[in-house]
């Protein structure tokens, strides 16, 4: 393999994923390096003396199951889906694998007992070590999404006078909600009170803001409007919830008459928050309450900003 080269991936597409579905296969690297990243972010180089199992990882916890029990096999299958979905790539120039046909070696072992008992043994041994190495990833992106809501809490909340665990509250809660998305994506496809999410059905119940990386706002021309980044801190999506005010639905449509929002050239990171479970807590807490409707405010004396700096200039 070059370098580079996808060798195996949780985070496949459905479409990639189900070109892959006929390959069942367990991988070994004998020769080079290779690298698992979760999310374009690197966690673990693996050498050959890493004893690295990677691929069809099914055949190894069924049979990992069979050496303890049905039930134990069911909790690491359980267990392992809260990790990240990691891709394992070819780290250096080439890379020697071995690989070995799950399905071929299921007859083979039925046929052969010391052959049975002994790839038993070596996979119950290799699992143990693939669950420590699953540990530590996701210890790494549990720092790295810490790290990234406190840079939102602190570009977004902070100033509005939301508590640090206000937002802990939110999180613990699923009220917000960090969200990857790819260059060039369609987030709205108009602003205003009409505004419509171009994604899953169900998503016009959110809010959004840039956490990462930068939006631009195109008009029916085609031109840009303008470019949203973190440091500008404006909100889009439904902006038919109940929690933003009117005023505030009246200045986004004078500022941003027929306009989209899009991911500009590179990758995205989104804060999204759900404004029914937001209502739920304002309901529930007076000072949250108060502090939200100072975020709007000040998002409503932006946008007229931002609207009569673009007049001055055109004038």
């Amino acid at each position: 393999f070059s370098s580079g080269s996808i060798i195996a991936s949780d985070e496949l597409s459905e479409l990639e994923a189900e070109k892959n579905e006929e390959e069942e296969c367990l991988y070994w690297l004998y020769d080079g390096e290779l690298e698992v990243q979760s999310n374009g972010k690197a966690l673990q180089t693996i050498k050959p003396k890493s004893r690295h199992l990677f691929g069809d990882l099914s055949f190894a916890v069924s049979t990992y199951g069979k050496k303890r029990s049905v039930k134990a096999a069911s909790a690491m299958t359980a267990d392992m889906s809260k990790y990240p979905l990691t891709t394992t790539k070819v780290k250096s120039d080439t890379a020697k694998i071995l690989r070995i046909d799950t399905r071929r070696l299921k007859e083979l072992m039925a046929q052969d007992q010391f052959l049975d008992q002994s790839i038993h043994n070596m996979l119950f041994d290799i699992m143990q070590e693939r669950i420590s190495d699953l540990i530590a990833a996701r210890q790494i992106m549990a720092k790295e999404q810490e790290k990234r809501h406190r840079t939102c809490f602190e570009l977004v909340f902070q100033s509005t006078g939301i508590s640090w665990k206000h937002y802990k509250s939110l999180l613990a809660q699923s009220a917000v909600e960090l969200h990857h998305a790819a260059s060039g994506k369609i987030l709205v496809a108009a602003h205003g009170p009409k505004s419509t999410q171009v994604d899953k059905k169900g998503q016009e119940k959110y809010l959004h803001w840039v956490c990462e990386g930068e939006l631009k706002v195109h008009i029916d021309t085609g031109r840009v409007l303008q470019t949203w980044t973190p440091a500008t801190g404006h909100l889009f999506g439904d902006l038919n919830s109940p929690i933003v005010p009117s005023s505030l639905r009246e200045s986004y449509e004078s500022a941003y008459p027929n306009s989209s929002v899009r991911v500009g050239k590179k990758d995205s990171i989104i804060l999204r928050v759900d404004s029914s479970k937001i209502k739920h807590l304002m309901d529930e807490d007076k000072t949250f309450s108060l502090a939200l409707h100072n975020l709007m405010y000040i998002q409503e004396q932006m946008i007229e900003t931002s609207r009569e700096t673009r007049e001055y200039i055109h004038l």
